[in-house]
């Protein structure tokens, strides 16, 4: 029985065409391997700068293999060879923004390299690149449940740049807003987003026909049903490929709500309870990129003009910033100065280093969770902190403190990069961010020069000044 080439028409008027059955051979259906680990990124902010003598290594090159890696960076000893410390970024955008005030320009500028409302942030432009069928494109999580700054965060919508909205501060509801499509809090087993149930309904050619090509097979020799068969396992195999799935690692599971904090914002608060929100959404953060509710996700510590860190003096909301009538007072008036009982420099310091605990912390949940191929989730993601301001006492934009981590062996890590001399910018670190991503970028946000004067690595002002040297060489 010679059965010509033919068209099989299905349910809704869905078409599935059928092989030269005599003609075409037998194909093997191929397991699929499992997948390559995807790849993902975080981005962790905090502002007012760092003291740069007390935060950056001693020495460039290979960090201490004993004592600390610096004063501020001390609780990243235990990822010492996990981490890329670098030092010498400038953001030299802020300069060619008209706006006197000293913290606007360089919030608006510091992520997205280019004047406000004029581009993306880093974190929106590699959301939207490393999507694939994650749920969100990426996730803002404030370190803090008081106060509402998401100034550093831009995404673009409609052909505008808005500012990002971010999931809340209380790490409970954030956790219930993340979290709602993760069905067994034991197993972890996913479910699709509406979107992707709807695309996958869409894909069904195959159950569309199924009579059709029942009936077609009892009617065929032995030799032209195995060509059949092997045509429908083949249409099949597409139909899997083209389901959305999301790429849910082994450690996926869902958070117990109830044992998360639920902490609203109180005020006067400023703060007062980071230690405990931040590890809860460190947490949360993870098991969203774990559980592939998002390949890209930014942790901000919105607080930043009167942090008191309460829990680094025994409970004592006054003792941060003794003396000034502020955090911020004390970081414009005491930043250079290191005298005093106790010294307001010391208090600076002990509050970045409370930031750089938490960046310690999120490297260890990234390490101890299982990535898809088995290996700690770190190593398919990358890791960049970085703040608004070198010297926070004096709105310097050049410095910028710097640390890098994860990736695998993408760049060499457990050394110091002394960039001060030839001093990138923002927009060239960006880029090489992109690149590690897989992208081919050598440009970020803004492009060509400054033409205002703009002060060099020795603080002589120099006019004009590119925007980009190129990508950093890591």
């Amino acid at each position: 029985m010679k059965i010509e080439r033919r068209v099989l028409i299905g349910a809704g008027g869905v078409a599935l065409a059928l092989p030269l059955l005599q003609s075409l051979a037998p194909k093997r259906a191929h397991a699929q391997s499992m997948p390559s680990p995807i790849r993902r990124f975080i981005l962790v902010t905090h502002g007012q700068g760092a003291p740069f003598d007390r935060w950056r290594p001693s020495v460039s090159g290979a960090l201490p293999a004993m004592g600390s890696i610096s004063p501020i960076l001390a609780p990243l000893d235990r990822h010492r060879d996990r981490v890329l410390v670098i030092s010498g970024v400038d953001n030299v955008v802020r300069h060619a923004i008209d706006d006197a005030d000293g913290h606007r320009p360089a919030n608006a500028s510091i992520l997205t390299a280019n004047r406000p409302g004029m581009g993306p942030s880093l974190d929106f432009v590699v959301g939207e690149r490393l999507r694939g069928t994650s749920e969100r494109a990426n996730i803002l999580l404030h370190a803090s449940p008081d106060g509402s700054s998401a100034g550093f965060h831009y995404a673009r919508a409609a052909g505008m740049i808005q500012t990002a909205q971010a999931l809340s501060g209380n790490p409970r509801r954030a956790a219930e807003v993340l979290f709602s499509n993760i069905r067994d809090p034991m197993t972890g087993t996913p479910t699709l987003s509406r979107r992707d149930r709807l695309r996958a309904q869409r894909s069904g050619v195959l159950s569309a026909v199924r009579e059709q090509i029942s009936s077609l097979r009892g009617r065929l020799p032995a030799e032209d049903r195995e060509r059949l068969d092997a045509h429908v396992e083949h249409i099949r195999t597409l139909e899997a490929r083209n389901v959305p799935r999301m790429m849910v690692a082994p450690s996926c599971r869902r958070p117990d709500l109830a044992m998360l904090p639920s902490l609203d914002p109180m005020w006067p608060g400023e703060g007062d309870r980071d230690n405990i929100s931040t590890p809860a959404q460190i947490d949360n953060l993870v098991r969203a990129l774990a559980c592939d509710v998002t390949r890209v996700a930014a942790l901000h510590f919105n607080v930043a003009h009167d942090p008191r860190f309460p829990w680094l003096y025994g409970g004592d909301r006054t003792r941060a910033s003794a003396g000034y009538n502020d955090w911020h007072d004390m970081v414009h008036m005491g930043w250079s100065n290191a005298t005093g009982s106790p010294s307001p420099l010391d208090r600076i310091s002990n509050g970045v280093r409370f930031y750089a605990d938490s960046f310690a912390t999120l490297l260890d949940r990234l390490v101890a969770t299982t990535d898809l191929d088995g290996n700690p989730l770190l190593d398919s993601t990358l890791v960049l902190w970085i703040s608004e301001f070198g010297n926070g006492g004096a709105h310097e934009v050049r410095r910028l403190p710097v640390v890098m981590a994860g990736m695998g062996a993408a760049f060499a890590k457990g050394r110091h990069l002394d960039l001060t001399m030839t001093r990138p910018t923002t927009g060239d670190l960006y880029a090489t961010v992109l690149r590690l991503l897989g992208g081919t970028d050598t440009t970020f946000g803004m492009t060509g020069m400054l033409m205002q004067a703009h002060a060099d690595w020795a603080g002589n002002f120099r006019t004009p000044y590119p925007f980009h040297r190129g990508p950093i060489a890591l």
